[in-house]
């Protein structure tokens, strides 16, 4: 972009050639608006602020204003704004396009590229990615959308900043809209959301489950499918009863010597239709073990359930415990699904063999010329109404005893995990009998509600058992005596016992499919709840919503206030000049009024400081995202297209290789090398000992097998590798010993001033300002610190570094 500004507008600003603007590693930046910098006194026209360190703007940087963008589902567009920084006065172009996550092109978003044309004096461009609004349910989904390296041309991207996440929050309730209402009320009224019972009927709940799965395209192919194989069952029992009427009244009474041919051809024919159709069948029962129903559908609700968990508002999510959890993931879903959804094809099955069963004591009787024996026909007629009768009568002691059972069960898991969460108190301790005593308990209380449930379900079974029985013993004396009188065929007596024992069977199915179906209603109920919980990210947009707002009037600000338009005074290649972005600062609002608050600058180290109880870590965790203030414009305010990390004082690892728990499995991995892990882990002081098991393949549970220490610096490594814009870190250093603590400080201030650990110093100038924000009860080193906040209960928020007068 050499050239691109015009002599005559350079001569204005009082450009040079040979200009090169210095920037002092101990300047102090003021307030926005007040105060001066340190800066070369030969420059003229020197910019107001200098805060960070400079960065070569020989061309103009495009990148997003944010790196995460919230949008409803029901908005049916997502806006994206796209901002250029640096020499406005030529023409840019740079092309976009949109990138599946888990929201896929199609169903989620519809697929949107094109190039973005920068007209001279132009700043900022939207784009703007079509919605699909539908009724479908699904969790919160994202996508991304990209500008690519090979498609800018007269700009340059920002580094980290040519790629923003879009999450798209679904307006639906789950399974389906038809009961929002009731869901909602639900979960408002007040209780153990792991009681919540929701006002619906349990047939309607559990239809509207099986519309939500049937909404998936593999499951609903499949299922059509499996319906068709076992209606070739069904057809097949028809076929088996003709063939025995057949067998019994026409071929075994022709006598041998009257026509031996026609009878070795008539078996041969019945044998015939007896194995072949066995063995199509035998190939499609084959097939259907291919069909893809169980797994995609038991996936995606697992999946949903663990995606909604973590996306959970933090309120609603300590309400619902460990046990809670565990058991709707790994016993609920798989539950829904087979002893749910599975069932209705077994229903199906069973119901479509019944009306076989009927159809053909009709279609026999036309074949044969013989009347329908209503003997036959009335059982099959009475079998409905009593099971409908006593599913009616024995729902709610079926219900209760389940849900017993599972309330006892959830209690019991609870305490095994408090067991094995409390396993280091109980060992040094020697005291377990507190925590066996109440894992005894819960062993017994459940073996009783299992007791009682096994009991309620044996009676259930037999049920059906009694009414063929019955309904055999009946036929027998009255179908003998038929038979005797000769007013029907043996052949049909024998058919008809078959169809009672074979109808039985049927009823009996349907009967327990019907339970089967009864018995998850509880497990949907829990996780009805769990998908419909309150989303953090929803609290959130509001504040999502201020940070782009108030982005976009301090970029305004800045401009005006000719910070901008010196950065854009580049007429050389080695000039230098800083990113408006850059120079946005965060800032901690102490009162009502617009100018009622404190500014953090980026590219610094500060501190807050105060006495226990004073707010500190309040403050802290609203810059660094982790909590929400209750009035979103008048808490903190932090750039959107920062990366913020929260270092907690607990240091968590999981069952894995070292390497996988400082790059969280790989997710980090991109864009750090092998050295860089090294490295990093060697500043913050790792002994080898320690470094070497990080190229090691071993795994081990590394909460028990290193000491507190190296966890703690390991936590702090894995922190630096992620490197964040933003760090915070809450209490951490009160963990380390002096010398320790002096040693990491040098380390936080080479993140700031190297912006990174471990990087290559050539991109330097591209990279962005890092901020490390550092909550402690008493000052660590108040030379480290560039500026220092005093957090207290009474008085708030109180400068004391730099100090007014010192800017």
């Amino acid at each position: 972009m050499v050239g691109c500004m015009a002599p005559e507008a350079a001569k204005q600003k009082g450009a040079s050639r040979d200009m090169v603007m210095e920037i002092k590693d101990d300047a102090r930046a003021p307030l926005l608006g007040g105060g001066g910098a340190e800066v070369d006194p030969d420059l003229e026209n020197p910019p107001e602020q200098a805060t960070v360190e400079p960065i070569s703007l020989h061309a103009p940087i495009v990148q997003f204003s944010a790196i995460e963008i919230i949008a409803g589902e029901e908005e049916k567009t997502a806006h994206i704004e796209v901002i250029r920084i640096g020499n406005l006065t030529c023409e840019a172009e740079v092309t976009f396009k949109t990138v599946n996550g888990t929201a896929m092109a199609g169903v989620v978003y519809e697929e949107t590229n094109g190039v973005l044309k920068f007209e001279p004096g132009e700043d900022s461009k939207t784009i703007v990615v079509p919605l699909i609004d539908d009724d479908t349910w699904r969790t919160t989904t994202d996508f991304y959308i990209q500008l690519p390296p090979d498609g800018v041309r007269g700009v340059e991207l920002g580094q980290g900043m040519d790629m923003a996440k879009i999450v798209v929050i679904d307006n639906d309730t789950f399974p389906t809209n038809k009961y929002t209402q009731e869901i909602s009320a639900a979960l408002d009224r007040p209780g153990d959301l792991q009681t919540i019972h929701i006002q619906v009927s349990d047939i309607g709940l559990m239809f509207e489950f099986f519309r939500f799965l049937w909404q998936m395209p593999m499951v609903r192919r499949d299922s059509i499918k499996w319906l068709m194989v076992d209606f070739c069952h069904s057809l097949n029992l028809a076929l088996k009863l003709l063939i025995n009427m057949i067998l019994v009244d026409f071929i075994l009474k022709k006598s041998a010597e009257a026509d031996a041919r026609a009878i070795t051809l008539d078996l041969l024919g019945v044998a015939a239709a007896t194995v072949v159709p066995f063995a199509f069948l035998h190939y499609l029962d084959w097939c259907k073990t291919f069909m893809k129903i169980r797994g995609p559908a038991r996936t995606h609700l697992q999946e949903s359930l663990v995606n909604r968990f973590l996306d959970v508002e933090s309120s609603a999510r300590s309400q619902v415990n460990h046990g809670g959890i565990i058991m709707a993931i790994t016993r609920d879903a798989p539950t829904v699904i087979e002893n749910g959804y599975m069932q209705i094809f077994a229903l199906v099955h069973s119901l479509t063999n019944i009306l076989m069963l009927w159809g053909y004591q009709f279609i026999a009787g036309f074949v044969f010329h013989k009347k329908v024996n209503p003997v036959c026909v009335i059982p099959l007629l009475c079998y409905p109404a009593a099971l409908l009768v006593f599913v009616r009568l024995r729902a709610s002691t079926t219900t209760s005893s389940l849900n017993d059972m599972r309330r006892q069960q959830d209690k019991f898991v609870e305490r095994v995990d408090l067991l094995v969460q409390n396993l280091e108190l109980v060992k040094a301790y020697s005291e377990s009998e507190f925590f066996l005593q109440k894992v005894r308990s819960g062993v017994a209380e459940f073996n009783k509600a299992a007791g009682e449930t096994a009991r309620v379900l044996l009676n259930n079974a037999r049920f059906p058992q009694w009414l063929t029985v019955i309904a055999v013993g009946l036929y027998t004396f009255l179908g003998g005596w038929q038979v005797v009188r000769q007013e029907i065929s043996l052949g049909s007596f024998l058919v008809s016992i078959r169809i009672f024992y074979s109808a039985g069977k049927d009823f009996g199915a349907t009967y327990a499919s019907v339970l089967s179906m009864q018995s998850c209603v509880p497990n949907l109920h829990r996780i009805v709840v769990l998908q419909n919980l309150k989303l953090e990210v929803v609290s959130r947009r509001p504040f999502a919503n201020f940070r782009s707002k108030e982005g976009k009037t301090l970029r305004k600000q800045l401009t005006t206030a000719g910070l901008a338009e010196a950065a854009c005074d580049s007429v050389e290649l080695t000039n230098w000049s800083v990113p408006v972005v850059d120079l946005l600062p965060l800032k901690v609002y102490v009162g009502h009024g617009e100018s009622d608050f404190i500014e953090i600058q980026q590219g610094k180290i500060v501190y807050l400081v105060g006495p226990h109880g004073g707010g500190k870590s309040q403050l802290l965790r609203f810059l660094a995202l982790s909590d929400l203030p209750e009035n979103v414009d008048r808490g903190v305010y932090v750039p959107s297209h920062l990366k913020v990390l929260h270092l907690t004082a607990d240091p968590l690892f999981f069952f894995g290789t070292l390497k996988q728990n400082l790059l969280l499995g790989g997710a980090m991995e991109r864009g750090c090398s092998d050295e860089q892990l090294q490295g990093i882990c060697k500043r913050v002081g790792l002994p080898s000992k320690v470094r070497s098991l990080v190229s090691e393949d071993k795994q081990e549970d590394w909460n028990s097998s290193l000491s507190m220490t190296h966890r703690h610096l390991l936590s702090l490594a894995r922190a630096l590798i992620a490197n964040p814009d933003l760090l915070c870190i809450g209490k951490y250093l009160q963990q380390f010993d002096t010398f320790t603590t002096k040693k990491l400080l040098s380390v936080f201030r080479d993140y700031v001033n190297e912006r990174g650990l471990c990087q290559d110093p050539e991109q330097k100038h591209r990279r962005r300002p890092r901020t490390v924000i550092i909550a402690a009860n008493t000052f660590l080193d108040p030379d480290v610190a560039d500026q220092i906040f005093h957090v207290t209960a009474k008085k708030g928020v109180e400068v004391m570094k730099p100090k007014v007068e010192d800017c």
